[in-house]
This record gives C-alpha cells, sequence and structure tokens, in this order.
C-alpha cells in the first residue's frame, strides 16, 4: 500500500485516504447514523457511543478515540465539504435544520 501510495498524484492520494478512513468500521457507522438521524448529526457524546460499541475500549481510551474520529471527519468535511464537525457536534453538511 505504501508504494502504490507514493506513486499516486496528490489528488489520486487523497482519495485513497477518503476511502481507508471511510471503510474503517466506525467511521462506516457514523456515517451511517448521519444518514439516518432526523437532524443529519451527532453529538459528542452519541459519537462516542458509536466508538464504544465498535469496539473493546472503554474509559478514556473513548474519548481519546471520539476525538480521532473527529479529527479524520473534519479533515474529510475539509476536503468534500460533506461534514461540518465542531466542539458540540458533528453533521452532514447542507441539511436543513441542524440549528
Amino acid at each position: 500500500m505504501g508504494r502504490r501510495y507514493v506513486a499516486l498524484t496528490p489528488a489520486q492520494r487523497k482519495e485513497l485516504l477518503l476511502r481507508r478512513m471511510l471503510s474503517t468500521p466506525i467511521v462506516s457507522q457514523v456515517m451511517f447514523e448521519l444518514i439516518v438521524s432526523p437532524l443529519h448529526r451527532l453529538t459528542r457524546a452519541q459519537l462516542e457511543q458509536v466508538a464504544a460499541s465498535k469496539s473493546r475500549i472503554s474509559g478514556t481510551t473513548v474519548a481519546r478515540r471520539a476525538q480521532t474520529i473527529l479529527s479524520w471527519l473534519a479533515w474529510i468535511g475539509e476536503e468534500t465539504t460533506v461534514i461540518k464537525v465542531s466542539e458540540e457536534y458533528v453533521a452532514l453538511a447542507n441539511f436543513p435544520n441542524q440549528n
């Protein structure tokens, strides 16, 4: 994978990273939850619940894992404008009723 990555153009590298991030079980579950949620957003607490349910972690590890996921989602949002990340929540962009 590393050799393939270095041979790609910058745009192809971003696409590869996006695909790999979105294919992880936790991020896939977060995206599913965002799609089916009536407000198309999850609070930090809800994100932590998803992180805890998709892995064998507990205690302070849950919050750290959730922070990593938020960082990934923020990068995905910057690259695609599909996701918005704030201190309080993560949301699909351009959906009504996200006040």
